[in-house]
């Protein structure tokens, strides 16, 4: 199976259920939700086989993808009818891909890559804000005892997946789903922007801002390609290309507190993902743990901790009793694990059971979304980095992709 079906379906899995649990609270499954994952096991059954014979898996990704949408809008009627079209595309003899197996369409580092900007009710970060999240549809902003809740748009509800803030506070960077794209928030301005249109897909899987106004996202130049790792300034200039590797996808990219070194996983078709760490230049790439097969102890969501020093990150965990045994796409949990970056030193942070992932590092506290069934919880919370099999501090149910924002200037 190609790494782009392979990371769709992975997110059909864990973010897409992810939302639905969110937006049912830990009530029972929305009529016709059992159905909807049944096709979707089914839609994964189907698809290595097709795939060997020919079938672009772009076409069924296409699909996934609006699968992903829907069910993070609770729309379980058009997944359903999404999933059938899929699976009689599975199901008929393909047509040879016309997809490119190797090579990338140059996208140009020339001139600036950024849409023309609209008005957009915003809400400036306040100076007690501690973590910033979406919800509802909605970027939100918390303090770290979530006593206290802003949110920061007004317009349109969308998918939000990823979020985050500058280090100045004025703008916020955040990717929508499906077909991941990129846009930026001017709170002072009061105007919202996309940031690198001319992507096919841009921010899928991590977003983050380092000190010098860089954002760093993962992005393909067409469907077709297989993603990679940038960098562009927030006023859509310098756009730097840091990895260019045509036989493997880069995704889940984040930067450190101070700019200088970046992390992301490479995801390597139908074996495994790994862990790797680089300088922000683009220099000096070595990797620091291989996970396994994708989603049964593959690796995810790096973020480099404020020493440089380590990495935490999320493991698949299919030895432990799954959650939700009614919705196949959600029958798993994962860890949360931290690593020096030499390798050594691996230990884990959460209690095994749930599903965390996405975490993010300030000081010696980690945020990150937490999915229990057992407990009837989704939502943001924290850990310890020097602990060990923790049982973690819950701060605001609902809010997914929680990151710490930046320390006010």
């Amino acid at each position: 199976m190609s790494s782009i079906l392979e990371s769709v379906l992975l997110r059909i899995r864990v973010l897409g259920v992810l939302l639905i649990l969110l937006a049912g609270c830990g009530m029972a499954p929305m009529q016709g939700e059992s159905d909807v994952m049944e096709k979707a096991k089914r839609v994964q059954e189907l698809i290595p086989a097709w795939v060997n014979a020919g079938g672009d898996p772009n076409q069924i990704a296409a699909l996934v993808r609006k699968v992903d949408g829907y069910l993070k809008a609770g729309n379980v009627q058009e997944a359903g009818r999404t999933l059938d079209e899929a699976l009689d595309i599975l199901r008929t003899p393909p047509e040879p891909s016309s997809a490119p197996t190797t090579g990338k369409k140059t996208i140009s580092l020339e001139g600036v890559h950024i849409g023309r900007a609209s008005p957009a009710r915003l809400q400036k970060i306040p100076s007690w804000g501690s973590i910033i999240y979406n919800a509802d549809g909605y970027l939100h902003v918390i303090q770290e005892d979530g006593s206290r809740v802003e949110r920061m748009t007004f317009d349109r509800p969308r998918q939000w997946e990823h979020v985050a803030a500058s280090h100045d506070r004025r703008y916020i960077v955040a990717n929508t789903q499906p077909n991941s794209t990129l846009w930026l928030f001017d709170l002072t301005e009061g105007v919202e922007t996309q940031l690198a249109p001319d992507f096919a897909m841009a921010g899928e899987g991590g977003v983050a801002v380092d000190s010098a106004g860089y954002v760093y996202f993962s992005g393909k130049a067409t469907p077709h390609d297989l993603p990679d790792v940038y960098k562009i300034k927030l006023q859509g200039s310098r756009l730097t290309r840091l990895t260019d590797t045509p036989k493997t996808g880069e995704l889940d990219v984040s930067v450190s507190e101070d700019g200088q070194l970046i992390t992301y996983v490479t995801a390597f078709p139908d074996t495994h993902t790994e862990i790797w760490v680089a300088s922000s230049d683009g220099t000096g790439h070595r990797m620091v743990y291989r996970g396994g097969a994708g989603g049964v102890d593959s690796a995810h969501d790096p973020e480099l901790s404020p020493d440089r020093s380590r990495v935490v990150f999320s493991v698949f965990n299919t030895k432990v009793a799954p959650n939700y045994r009614h919705i196949p796409a959600a029958n798993t949990a994962h860890d949360l694990w931290v690593i020096n970056l030499d390798g050594t030193g691996l230990k884990r942070l959460t209690k095994p059971g749930p599903i965390s992932i996405i975490p993010n590092w300030r000081g010696d506290s980690i945020v990150y979304t937490e999915i229990s069934e057992r407990d009837n919880y989704s939502g943001a919370s924290v850990v310890s980095a020097s602990g060990e099999d923790q049982t973690p501090r819950r701060i605001k149910r609902g809010a997914s992709a929680p990151k710490w924002l930046p320390k006010q200037p």
